[in-house]
């Protein structure tokens, strides 16, 4: 099983960095072992070509990113690629394109991609304002998410 865990977002836009902060925990409380050196972990702070590549010959991805969906801030999503469309329009992303265009293109792009599993784990956000700092109902969620994370890793490893 070739798999890849990509957080995605940007540090300086508040809760957006939830996506990049929750791998990171994930990486140092779980991604360490022996048993997960076939893991690639990534991260990615504007999805596109870059995200795309890191997807290229895996069978499976768990992507992590802050979304918004008009939940309470802190709530966490876990959503397929279709699922991806029913988030509001215009969410505060710091990314020209949104992770649901780039796996669209992909598709497109590489018709043989409809056979990866990709899994989405969001935090629903509050803020992503340039300089603002990450909410505490992001910060206080993020364990949960990192969780959510080897949950998933678990699941495709099995």
């Amino acid at each position: 099983m070739k798999l890849a865990v990509v957080g995605i977002g940007s540090r300086f836009r508040g809760d957006d960095a939830a996506g990049l902060e929750a791998v990171c925990i994930w990486q140092d409380t779980y991604g360490k072992n022996a048993d997960r050196a076939s893991i690639d972990v990534a991260q990615v702070t504007a999805p596109g070509v870059d995200l795309l590549n890191i997807l290229e010959g895996k069978n499976a991805a768990v992507l992590v990113d802050a979304v918004c969906s008009g939940a309470i801030p802190g709530t966490l999503h876990r959503l397929s690629p279709e699922g991806l469309s029913a988030l509001k329009p215009g969410s505060p992303s710091a990314h020209a394109w949104g992770v649901a265009e780039v796996l669209r293109l992909g598709a497109i792009l590489d018709p043989t991609s409809s056979s990866r599993v990709v899994t989405v784990l969001g935090v629903e956000a509050s803020r992503a304002d340039f300089g603002t700092s990450m909410s505490d109902e992001v910060r206080q969620a993020l364990p949960a998410l990192s969780e959510a994370i080897e949950a998933e890793v678990s699941a495709l490893l099995r």
